[in-house]
């Protein structure tokens, strides 16, 4: 019988009592290629008008320019959505070299696209504790056509969750660019290992 392997966007690193996290932002697909169409279509369009030497190359050519730009839009979209890293350790988070003490870390919750914030840590005497649910939101949007600016909107929503600190009065993001399914099991990984 073969064991099935669980697939994670995040890799945890354990040093005695130091924790590694280290992520992958998700990368943004299809859906978000459909509203890069438009204007990929004027870009093609105006490469086909400049390169073919009759109709019906130039529709071809035409076609192609616009789905190249558009794959090529979200190919480079998804090579600047790198990770991150932070560190759990014994006496704090430590993100980019900043150590956040926990007895300052008032909690720690996921954030919405839209800035709502849901499943959260609360910091309690003995740990953290879990009082509420995620919201599914989010808004981002260009003003396109209602089909490519939903698709668009959907996509940003469906990848851009956040796992923030509360610390002091501050929020510091710990991961940012990914799922809500990452975020949700990120956090509990983090409450496993406090």
């Amino acid at each position: 019988m073969n064991t099935a392997t669980a697939n994670y966007s995040f890799n945890v690193n354990s040093e005695g009592k130091n924790h590694h996290f280290t992520y992958k932002k998700a990368k943004l697909g299809f859906k978000m290629a459909l509203p890069m169409l438009w204007p990929a279509l004027v870009i093609g369009g105006y490469l086909a008008l400049q390169s073919a030497k009759s109709l019906s190359t130039g529709i071809t050519v035409w076609i192609f320019y616009t789905v190249g730009i558009a794959a090529g839009i979200v190919f480079l979209l998804n090579i600047f959505r790198t990770g991150g890293r932070f560190t759990l350790s014994e006496t704090g988070i430590i993100i980019n070299g900043t150590s956040y003490p926990y007895k300052d870390i008032h909690s720690m919750y996921i954030k919405s696209p839209k800035g709502e914030k849901g499943y959260t840590l609360i910091q309690e005497s003995g740990g953290y504790g879990v009082p509420g649910a995620m919201k599914a939101a989010g808004n981002a949007g260009v003003a396109m056509s209602a089909a490519a600016g939903e698709a668009m909107r959907a996509s940003l929503r469906e990848k851009n969750y956040k796992v923030c600190i509360l610390y002091g009065e501050k929020e510091k993001v710990l991961a940012s660019g990914i799922t809500e399914k990452t975020a949700k099991i990120l956090l509990e990984k983090i409450d496993s290992l406090i």
